[in-house]
């Protein structure tokens, strides 16, 4: 697996008291970068138009968690190291507008989870 620069919560990147910054590497780096590619919109990137988050997919009402998980486990899929999204949970804040996903994914016979929260 890769690593990469650390990305906060509020994606910034720390920087330690020593003036290095942090690295993630392992799994929390391929959670990382699922949790930046779920964050871009379909043709979002003007580099690669087809990497992203199909978000219309998410905005359906009623809701439709069958779509949803279809355009999460695509989005994720375009990450080569990612065998399989297993499960796929959606929680709405309609006040907010967010959307927090909790998805479960396998990865070289890894399994691991990440959860965030998405503006729709």
């Amino acid at each position: 697996m890769a690593i990469d620069v650390k990305i906060t919560d509020n994606n910034d990147f720390p920087i330690n008291d020593d003036g290095t910054v942090p690295m993630v590497e392992g799994v929390e780096e391929l959670a990382q970068a699922v949790r930046i590619r779920l964050g871009i919109p379909l043709g979002g990137w003007q580099i690669d138009p087809e990497v992203g988050l199909d978000r219309d997919s998410l905005m359906t009402r009623p809701f439709d968690e069958e779509l949803a998980t279809d355009a999460i486990r695509n989005c994720v899929l375009q990450d080569e190291r990612i065998d399989s999204l297993n499960a796929a949970s959606f929680e709405f804040d309609p006040k907010t507008r967010q959307m927090t996903y909790s998805i479960e994914l396998t990865a070289k016979s890894q399994n691991f989870s990440v959860t965030d929260t998405l503006g729709v």
